[in-house]
Order: structure tokens, then sequence, then C-alpha cells
């Protein structure tokens, strides 16, 4: 069916804004969908994800630089690679791709899935700031 953008407590999780597409499957109790949303909502019904260790470690490293990062005006996109999360998928120059080819063949699953975590948490951040939320607030948020 068609679904308008997806609200939890009346406020926008960022996906779906533009309207799309959704599944409802009742003979489950699996909840699947983007990532980033799947946390807020089991965060608003007080159950643990899977990736929530990982990504309140990375909320307490790299939260308030990913917040200045974003404030700043640095492409969303390019925010876990800055940090050294991710690695850039943009236009680079042939020896950094080299060295990033190389530095990815050496990633572990825990550096996928800090990569995993900072996107999301670029994602939440973004939607935090449209809203215009505080920084403090939406740390505390965070950290409940």
């Amino acid at each position: 069916f068609e679904m308008d953008d997806f609200l939890i407590g009346n406020h926008s999780t960022g996906f779906c804004q533009g309207g799309c597409a959704a599944i409802v499957d009742s003979g489950t109790s699996l909840l699947a969908g983007p990532t980033t949303v799947i946390t807020q909502i089991n965060h608003a019904i007080g159950a643990a994800g899977v990736v929530s260790t990982e990504c309140k470690s990375i909320v307490s490293q790299y939260g308030e630089m990913i917040w200045d990062l974003l404030v700043s005006g640095v492409q969303p996109d390019r925010v876990c690679s800055q940090l050294g999360l991710c690695a850039f998928s943009g236009a680079q120059s042939e020896s950094t791709y080299i060295k990033t080819v190389v530095e990815e063949e050496t990633k572990s699953v825990g550096d996928d899935l800090s990569c995993t975590a900072c996107q999301m948490l670029v994602v939440w951040v973004q939607n935090q700031l449209k809203q215009k939320e505080t920084k403090e607030d939406v740390f505390n948020y965070v950290n409940q």
C-alpha cells in the first residue's frame, strides 16, 4: 500500500516524506525497514535493537562531532568518511582510491558496523536539526 510520511510521536522520522510503498505482514512479529527508523521505533517502545550498543558507542565517541560537521555544512554522505568510520565513495584521486581499497580489504566486521551506525546517526541528527532540536536535548535523548 502507499504510505505517507512515517511519524513517531507526531514527529517525522525523515524517511518516506514524499510517500512510499509499504508492506504489512500480520503473520510475523519482525519489523523491517530503514535501520534508522527501526531504531527510533525501538527507542519509542522501549525495546533494544541489535545495533543499539554499537550505536551508543558511536554516539558517545562521535555524536557531537557529527552534529558540528553537519551544522558547518559538510555534506551528509561525507561525514562518516571524514571521521574515518567509512570509506569515501565519491570522487577521489587514484592514489586515495587504491589506499581506500587496501584499507577496505583489511577491515573487520566491527568496522562495517561502525560505518553503518555512523550513517544511521548522520540521518538521525539531520532529522533532529530539521526539527530544530537543541544539541543537548538530542544527546540526552540518545543516552537514555
